[in-house]
């Protein structure tokens, strides 16, 4: 996301020694001003600029490293903050007045440097030198390795990394198997967290450990195994683990465990609720299973409840409830059954999102004033359901809503993201489903079946399917299906964003199937093949290549943020953060090549993502993936090319 501007003509390191400046388009890093590791008057640093990746090339053509104008060309790791010097690409058979570096290009692990004084052909014939095999620093922190040993556990290594989870304060959570003779025969798994500050990885739960010190409940009782990590209760991580032990049956065998830190900084593991234990807020009656679980602040728990104990029927045995992070109890319940202000209840839809704010979930629901049940989303910050079926479509095409297939809380309080099937005047299989926010009862529609993408660009492409989609403070991202003129198997998918100013909408194309990777080998996006958003904007999308398969894989970030303005939208275009096939120095000095990335980013199973369970990019554009090399080395990692401050 960074472009390169030279001033050869710059005069601060020395007289027209020349600088160059580097800008970050899509985040907040300030603009940085570096020079030549050696400046030489009249050298005209930053003549010729080239950027691939953390790499930039920048010619220098009259510099006098030798005496006389030979030239030279600098390769510099950058990042948002800063441009380090990593080797200077003089050729070893330079001559005066070569004038090296007039023009750089450069292009994953190969350079080109032209030097139009070389007379290896003739007076001045000129010459271009390909550099091959550059390696910078890996451009993504590390957070564990493959073999690294497992804190928490005896002579066990980590084995496979599952289910990362990146939060708000950038800590990583994560889930993994163990291999080694404390491995239980590489059946042990757990869950672990690196917090920011703190140098080492913490454990929070891993199989066979014994739980007593959670509580009189947990006399002589094991956690079983690992199932999956939530997020977000900053500064903390809280996973869902299986039990085993005397006492321990199908009836009471899972709980959710907290890892927080204290005021001390000391880490301490928590439980905070488990199947089977009898609930005061719900009358003595215990929760059977967990149908969802998502979080911001406090876990929100969708659940069913155990029958035939405590009054529970089939009529009052869902609902939803949060639970104090800080394992206090519960703070609040929503019950099929009970009536409030928004109505009756009557069963829960067993799913559940999450934001500071407020969550939302839906329910079959007795309005007030009303006899018939329909099904509704709500927002626990207001008072009604705003959102239900039977309800006229926003925009006025005089369809209604027939039934409520995805919902995510927005960012602000009493926002609801919501797809929905339709039904009524003008509805047909080509146009019966959108995607819709609703902001305390005012509603917009973002985007429906059979509108056209592109008017403008791609006349007659139209939106055929939704596949997922995601909230951000903007707005919404949607996957979708495409059909229309031109549009064939290997360009039918894309990654939308719909911006939101008032009440405009602005839908502009992100990324799709088909499109140039802009790479030096004229590779395409094959597949997106995983799509991760931050509630801020910022988007990653993990695709597949056309091209050789050492390489045909890529993982792209991009920033909403310029959606709405129309002279800025390429702004919003993702860049190719790294690709599989690229050669980088490992943290031993070794070179070391990206066989496969992946970015295990979590929809429901109605293809909703952004709810507030593990979520691989935070708020402000860091990142967390699982990077395999060439070597078996497996890594965790996290990066923040995408940075935009809090």
């Amino acid at each position: 996301g960074y472009v390169l501007i030279g001033v050869p003509d710059d005069s601060e390191a020395a007289s027209s020694a020349g600088a160059v400046w580097m800008i970050d388009l899509v985040g907040a890093h300030a603009p940085l001003k570096f020079f030549s590791p050696a400046p030489t008057a009249n050298g005209e640093f930053g003549n010729a600029v080239a950027l691939s990746g953390n790499l930039a090339l920048i010619g220098d053509p009259n510099a006098d490293p030798l005496g006389a104008n030979e030239g030279r060309a600098d390769l510099f790791v950058v990042d948002g903050e800063t441009a380090t010097p990593l080797r200077n690409l003089l050729p070893v058979e330079v001559r005066a007045f070569d004038f090296v570096g007039s023009a750089v290009a450069l292009c994953g692990n190969g350079a080109a440097i032209g030097a139009p004084g070389d007379d290896s052909s003739g007076f001045s014939a000129g010459a271009a030198y390909h550099v091959k095999n550059l390696s910078g620093p890996l451009p993504f922190d590390s957070v564990a390795r493959k073999g690294d040993t497992a804190p928490g556990a005896i002579d066990a290594e980590f084995n496979l990394f599952k289910q990362p989870a990146i939060n708000s304060q950038g800590a990583v959570s994560f889930t993994a198997s163990l291999t080694g003779p404390g491995s239980n025969r590489n059946r042990d798994t757990g869950g672990w967290i690196k917090t920011p500050g703190l140098a080492p990885i913490e454990p929070v739960v891993k199989s066979r450990d014994m739980l007593d010190a959670l509580g009189a409940g947990f006399a002589a009782t094991k956690a079983n195994a690992t199932l999956s990590t939530n997020w977000d209760t900053a500064p903390g991580t809280f996973f869902e683990t299986t039990l085993t032990g005397p006492g321990v049956t199908s009836s009471n065998n899972r709980v959710i465990i907290a890892g927080n830190l204290d005021d001390d900084r000391i880490f301490e593991t928590v439980p905070l609720l488990r199947t089977g234990d009898p609930l005061a807020a719900l009358g003595g009656a215990m929760v059977k299973s967990f149908a969802e679980i998502a979080s911001a602040t406090d876990p929100i728990v969708a659940y069913t409840l155990k029958t035939g104990d405590a009054g529970v029927t089939t009529a009052n045995d869902t609902g939803l409830l949060a639970v104090d992070a800080g394992g206090s109890g519960i703070v609040s319940a929503f019950r099929e059954g009970d009536s409030d202000s928004f109505g009756v209840w009557g069963q829960f839809f067993g799913r559940v999102s999450a934001t500071a704010t407020q969550f939302v979930s839906g329910a079959s629901l007795v309005r007030p004033g009303e006899m018939t049940p329909v099904s509704a989303l709500f927002s626990s910050a207001a008072t009604q359901a705003e959102v239900f079926t039977g309800k006229a479509e926003y925009g006025g095409s005089g369809a209604t809503f027939r039934s409520l297939t995805g919902e995510a809380a927005g960012a602000v309080s009493k926002t609801i993201l919501f797809k929905a099937t339709l039904t009524g005047a003008g509805v047909s299989s080509l146009n019966n489903e959108g995607l819709y926010l609703d902001q305390n009862g005012t509603g917009l529609l973002l985007l429906r079946k059979g509108d056209e993408v592109d008017p403008v660009h791609q006349p007659g492409v139209t939106v055929s399917r939704f596949l997922k989609f995601w909230p951000f403070n903007g707005g919404a991202f949607a996957l979708v299906k495409l059909r229309g003129s031109g549009v064939k198997s290997s360009n039918d998918c894309a990654l939308l964003g719909c911006a939101v100013s008032g009440l405009s909408v602005t839908v502009s194309q992100l990324i799709r199937e088909g499109d140039s990777a802009c790479q030096c080998d004229g590779s395409r996006v094959s597949i997106i093949q995983s799509v991760e958003v931050s509630p801020g904007g910022a988007y990653a999308v993990l695709a597949s290549l056309t091209g050789s398969r050492a390489a045909n894989q890529a993982l792209f970030a991009g920033r909403a943020s310029a959606i709405a303005l129309t002279d800025a939208q390429a702004l919003t275009r993702p860049f190719l953060l790294f690709r599989k096939g690229g050669s980088y120095q490992g943290a031993a000095g070794d070179t070391t090549t990206v066989k496969s990335i992946s970015l295990p980013a979590l929809t429901d199973r109605f293809g909703v993502g952004g709810k507030g369970a593990a979520r691989v990019m935070d708020s402000v554009g860091r990142y967390t993936a699982i990077v395999t090399f060439t070597n078996r080395a497996q890594e965790l990692v996290t990066g923040d090319f995408l940075y935009v401050a809090p």
